[in-house]
């Protein structure tokens, strides 16, 4: 029951930053429109990726507060996603180069697999 709870309270919060953001992004006419590259037929707003974001690193305070989760594991989680939500999030208000998204989107996971959060360690490190 406590699992369904803590799913529940996440997928709320997902839904109620994921609404938020929406709102605002209508308000600044951040939107996508349809395109031969494009998978809509309508304008679709963007962004709405930060709402399910915030809802995982709101997840991850609670998980250090109340179960005996290493920090350190936690926080190379965090900060790979706050890195990629954060390079999402400009990308939405401002064009970014597909090579420096790239770049920001698989250097953290890759040193997170090498045991490397910070990318001064050597690899197998065993930090993250």
């Amino acid at each position: 029951m406590r699992l369904a709870a803590w799913l529940a309270l996440h997928a709320g919060l997902s839904m109620l930053m994921t609404w938020l953001a929406l709102v605002y992004a209508r308000h600044r006419n951040l939107v996508d429109l349809p395109g031969v590259r494009r998978s809509h037929a309508v304008p679709t707003p963007r962004g709405g990726g930060i709402g399910i974001a915030f809802a995982l690193l709101a997840g991850c305070v609670v998980l250090v507060a109340v179960t005996a989760v290493p920090v350190t594991k936690t926080a190379c989680f965090a900060g790979g996603l706050l890195l990629v939500a954060g390079v999402g999030w400009i990308d939405d208000h401002r064009p970014l180069s597909p090579l420096l998204r790239l770049t920001v989107q698989c250097r953290r996971p890759v040193a997170c697999w090498l045991g490397d959060c910070t990318g001064r360690r050597g690899a197998g490190s065993g930090r993250c």
